[in-house]
């Protein structure tokens, strides 16, 4: 058997590592124009307990003319999901990362998906703004990107005992 050439040796070792750095699996950082995101019916309530979770259907549609990967890359990041923040009545953020509801496939360029997402109220009473989004993990907030959202006005109320 021939020895490898340094060459070669070198090219065998670098080709598999550029594969999964590059989002081999078909994970990759979506570019502005894959952020764009239309959202239709949703059933979100508007009153919750503290602390509950409940479970909304909302309807998406990819706006973009990039296809949303469903599943991350080797490091853990570029899956898009649907998640949220919670803001106060002076629009500061309470809670900034939500619970993340994923993607059942990856979400091709004018597809549309119905999720039954997970939404967890803040741990006190009040009134709130749930702000609703999807997240490139690892990447950006699409509403960062001017990429779409829903504002639903919600009052938690006390658990009673």
């Amino acid at each position: 058997m021939k020895p490898l050439s340094l060459f070669r040796a070198v090219l065998l070792l670098l080709v598999p590592l550029a594969f999964f750095e590059c989002g081999g699996d078909g994970s990759s950082k979506l570019p502005l124009v894959g952020f764009k995101v239309e959202f239709g019916k949703h059933d979100i309530p508007t009153e919750m307990m503290v602390g509950q979770t409940v479970s909304a259907d909302v309807a998406i549609k990819n706006a973009s003319s990039k296809t949303w990967p469903s599943k991350p890359d080797p490091r853990g990041r570029n899956a898009v999901n649907l998640s949220y923040h919670w803001l106060d009545r002076k629009r500061q953020v309470v809670v900034f990362d939500g619970l993340r509801t994923p993607l059942p496939r990856d979400l091709n360029p004018g597809e549309s998906v119905t999720l039954s997402a997970a939404i967890r109220a803040p741990e006190k009473p009040g009134v709130y703004l749930l702000h609703l989004t999807l997240v490139q993990e690892g990447v950006a907030w699409f509403s960062e990107k001017d990429g779409g959202q829903i504002l639903v006005p919600v009052s938690v109320g006390q658990r009673r005992p």
